[in-house]
């Protein structure tokens, strides 16, 4: 019954008991400084992006991973930086969304590896959005602490692997299997699609001043793909994954508050996250849900009230994208009479 929803492998339990490791230790170190600078919160999602990446990758080449993995570091970092720097200026925000979805939309989806990269990178923007910063100097630091945590785990990762690259049969040098975007009228249109949707949900969220709002258009980001079936899918296990993971994670809102065990259910929700993404995305945003809420705890925030905002702000991201497939559903079969 437990397969159906973990999977557990050598390489998933490798890359989630290093995950799990580095947060905590990013999480401890965290604990040491002021609460208002968050720069090893920074460090964690470096941490957290990189692990899901290699997760996401664990069918390809070895090469293929490691080349992810730097990737993600270099490209993730500046990303977050300006994402953090433009939280509050509205129309900067979102001409940077319309340029970071427009290319996630032509993205090549056969190109899983590139692809995965674009997409994390792009949320590393929404989410460096709703890290607010006082001055660039601040959003910089942000963007250092989140490249230390990304290529600590690529650093790691690296010579787990590096072995694999000498055997025989492990080129270090391998021809892309397909090119990193895919431009055609198909693609085009659903970009553009994609760009106002993510552009609205992010309106939204501005407009109302949702107290977590960018999870709003960054709900909307991970779930809407060019593909109907795929994306009411996501929803149905996003959806199911937010509300029982809340409901299981309200005993840590209301009377966890010990350091230490917040920090080993750290570990152990990063490493379940891990070997649940391998598996099922609803598994992944369960342990994701409930991840959030002792997250926000260890750092000495109100983890239940940001994980209730959560909800409600992911319920709303997935509304936005039902409503949207509706809409792009009676549109098409209009144009077929």
């Amino acid at each position: 019954m437990i397969k159906k929803y973990l999977h557990f492998s050598q390489e998933t339990l490798r890359i989630g008991l290093k995950a799990g490791a580095l947060v905590s230790f990013f999480g401890l170190l965290q604990l040491a400084v002021k609460p208002e600078h968050l720069i090893f919160v920074s460090a964690m999602f470096g941490v957290y992006v990189t692990s899901l990446l290699e997760t996401a990758c664990l069918n390809f080449p070895i090469i293929q991973r490691l080349r992810a993995g730097a990737m993600i570091g270099v490209l993730a970092g500046p990303a977050f930086v300006l994402g953090s720097f433009c939280d509050g200026h509205y129309f900067f925000t979102l001409c940077m969304i319309v340029v970071f979805m427009f290319i996630v939309g032509i993205s090549n989806p056969n190109n899983t590896v590139t692809a995965s990269v674009i997409l994390f990178t792009a949320t590393l923007f929404v989410i460096g959005n709703g890290l607010p910063s006082p001055s660039i100097e601040v959003s910089l630091s942000y963007g250092l602490y989140f490249a230390l945590g990304s290529f600590s785990m690529f650093a790691l990762e690296y010579f787990t692997l590096l072995p694999g690259l000498l055997t025989k049969g492990n080129k270090l040098w391998i021809k892309r299997a397909s090119p990193i975007f895919d431009i055609n009228s198909n693609s085009i249109r659903f970009s553009v699609l994609y760009v106002l949707t993510v552009a609205s949900a992010y309106s939204i969220s501005y407009y109302f001043q949702l107290s977590q709002g960018f999870w709003v258009p960054m709900t909307v980001l991970l779930i809407m793909k060019n593909s109907h079936q795929f994306s009411w899918l996501r929803i149905k296990h996003r959806l199911l994954g937010s509300v029982l993971g809340f409901f299981v994670a309200l005993p840590i809102g209301l009377y966890f508050s010990n350091p230490l065990t917040l920090v080993i259910l750290l570990f152990s929700l990063y490493f379940l996250m891990v070997v649940g993404l391998a598996r099922s995305y609803g598994s992944y945003a369960f342990f994701l849900t409930i991840m959030v809420t002792d997250f926000y705890k260890l750092i000495n925030f109100d983890g239940l009230s940001i994980s209730l905002h959560r909800l409600a702000d992911t319920l709303l991201g997935l509304f936005i994208v039902a409503v949207i497939l509706l809409l792009r559903l009676i549109w098409n079969k209009r144009k077929k009479l």
